[in-house]
């Protein structure tokens, strides 16, 4: 939620530059309940984020596609699976439709957010930024 919120500050209003408020959904736990309005976005790119035991240092960042999830058993929390989101969007949009996954230092349900991770998100959020941007055409 903390790249969303992050994203949705940073955002042009009325759509203007490479980031709009409507590009970015603050799902929380029940991204499934957007994939009407994502699809009637009709995207070519569809990014979700997630905190994820990855096994890895917190603030440890993957990118995942719908294969590795469902090769990945036991760290799926989301009901219905965020696999079957993916595949969902990607079949209605056409879009890709990734998992950037971040690893949070502790998985129990409302764990204060970790620095490491919270310098992750930052970083996360400034490298989407310079992806859009560099895709926009702008210069700076």
């Amino acid at each position: 939620m903390r790249v969303a919120r992050l994203l949705r500050r940073l955002a042009a209003p009325g759509g203007r530059g490479p980031l709009s408020l409507a590009d970015v959904i603050e799902a929380h736990t029940s991204p499934e309940t957007y994939a009407g309005a994502i699809a009637a976005s009709a995207p070519e790119t569809v990014l979700l984020v997630d905190a994820a035991d990855l096994g890895a240092s917190p603030g440890a960042v993957d990118l995942v596609e719908e294969a590795d999830l469902e090769a990945r058993p036991g760290w799926e929390v989301h009901r219905p699976p965020l696999a079957l989101l993916m595949r969902y969007l990607a079949l209605r949009t056409g879009a890709r439709v990734l998992l950037l996954a971040i690893q949070p230092e502790n998985t129990a349900w409302g764990a204060p957010m970790s620095p490491a991770v919270r310098q992750s998100t930052g970083a996360v959020v400034r490298a989407l930024l310079a992806v859009l941007k560099e895709g926009d055409g702008c210069t700076n």
